[in-house]
Formats: structure tokens, C-alpha cells, sequence
């Protein structure tokens, strides 16, 4: 299972695939989206708030992992993921 730390974008951008298993990770000071989905999510996808600490493990969940930066300023906000 690899680790890795993301920036995040105002974009949504794929973390996991829907056969991974993973944890995410928010390791920044600010909240970042989280949504699932079978394809890229559009702008106005309906998400999850993974606020600062909070993690995120797939338990059941079905989809790709998206995350995105939630502060209105790209790459202030950051997750580790493990799959």
C-alpha cells in the first residue's frame, strides 16, 4: 500500500479507484471535499467535508475518491492517501 501526500486543486482530482482500498487523510489546516463517484465528479458534485485530522476509509463505499480543495486557494489544503 503506497502512501502519498496530495496537494489539492479547486479541481476535483481521482485518489483512489473504486477497487483500491485506501485511507484518506486531510494533514492541512483547512476542510477538503470528498466525493465518490464512477467518473470525474462535475464542479457542483454533491461531497463530504473531511475537516482538518478527519480521516476517511473505504468500509463498504463504492467509487472512485475525489478530493478537492475547499479553501477557494489551490494547494493550501493537502491529503495523505494509502491504498
Amino acid at each position: 500500500m503506497p502512501t502519498v501526500k496530495i496537494l489539492t486543486t479547486n479541481d476535483w482530482q481521482l485518489v483512489a479507484t473504486s477497487s483500491q482500498v485506501f485511507i484518506v487523510d486531510n494533514i492541512s489546516s483547512y476542510n477538503v471535499h470528498v466525493t465518490f463517484n464512477s467518473s470525474a465528479p462535475s464542479a457542483d458534485a454533491a461531497y463530504h467535508i473531511l475537516a482538518p485530522s478527519e480521516a476517511l476509509l473505504r468500509m463498504g463505499l463504492t467509487g472512485n475518491v475525489y478530493v478537492r480543495d475547499d479553501s477557494g486557494d489551490a494547494g493550501v489544503s493537502s491529503v495523505v492517501v494509502t491504498t
